[in-house]
Order: C-alpha cells, then sequence, then structure tokens
C-alpha cells in the first residue's frame, strides 16, 4: 500500500500584523449525540537544522491540532519558518498560559525523527500564539 504524504501549509494566513501566529479555537468540542471529540489538543514540531558552527539551531516549527472538527485545523499541519536557538517558555504574567505548562507528552515525530511537544489547553484558552521574532528564542502561550 502507498504511504499518503500530507506536505505542511503555510501558516502565514495566521500571522497577525506584529508578526506573532495567531490560532484561535474553541478548546472543547460542542458536537452533540454521543460523538464529541473532547478536548482540542495541539502539537509542535521542532525541526532542526543541520549543525553549523559547532551548533543546532531550530528551523521551523511544524504546528497542528487533533481531535477538532474545525475546518481551518482537521487534517492539516502548518509550517512556521525559524531561526531561534532555543525553546524557552515561562509564563511570568499569567500561570498556565505557558505551551511548556499544558504539555502531556514529548515524543518523536514518527515520519521526521523531530522531537513534538502535544498539550491540551485549559477552558479559557482561545488562541495558541507562537512568537519566533527572536533569533535567541521561541515563545509559544494559549491565550484567552
Amino acid at each position: 500500500m502507498k504511504k499518503t504524504v500530507v506536505l505542511p501549509k503555510s501558516a502565514n494566513e495566521f500571522k497577525d500584523k506584529d508578526g506573532v501566529y495567531r490560532f484561535p479555537f474553541e478548546p472543547l468540542d460542542q458536537t452533540l449525540g454521543g460523538s464529541n471529540l473532547g478536548r482540542i489538543e495541539w502539537h509542535c514540531e521542532f525541526v532542526r537544522s543541520r549543525k553549523q558552527k559547532g551548533r543546532y539551531h531550530f528551523t521551523e516549527l511544524y504546528v497542528w491540532a487533533t481531535q477538532t472538527r474545525d475546518r481551518r485545523y482537521a487534517g492539516k499541519y502548518f509550517s512556521i519558518p525559524c531561526f531561534i536557538d532555543s525553546i524557552q517558555d515561562r509564563s511570568l504574567i499569567e500561570r498556565g498560559a505557558s505551551f511548556t505548562e499544558c504539555v502531556w507528552s514529548i515524543n518523536f515525530c514518527r515520519d521526521h525523527g523531530n522531537v513534538v511537544m502535544s498539550t491540551y489547553p485549559e477552558n479559557h484558552h482561545r488562541v495558541l500564539s507562537v512568537n519566533v521574532g527572536s533569533s535567541i528564542q521561541i515563545q509559544i502561550r494559549f491565550e484567552k
């Protein structure tokens, strides 16, 4: 059986004027009749570069959602270009808003071999925000 290859889509449709990618969502599936999917699950795959001057960098971020029927996300994954050294994601303002605070699983992608972090947002979260504007760090947060 031939494997179907799904290519990433550009995330530019979710890029705001400030350069931050914002993915709006409903945290809980509202489907009635017993076929409810529960809570949306967000995944981020961190694509690293080849070693350059003794170091690796993250050059791309793949973002996708599962457990959702939202047509913007179901069956798709998005590519966000970047060139950063690290993932540093600590929420100093609001506890529970950081992507890494909501991580429940860290795995390797079976197709690409990169690290994947999977999260469940909290009930009050409505937007996944990805800021790759710094060459030092990436900031991934949930917003209300």
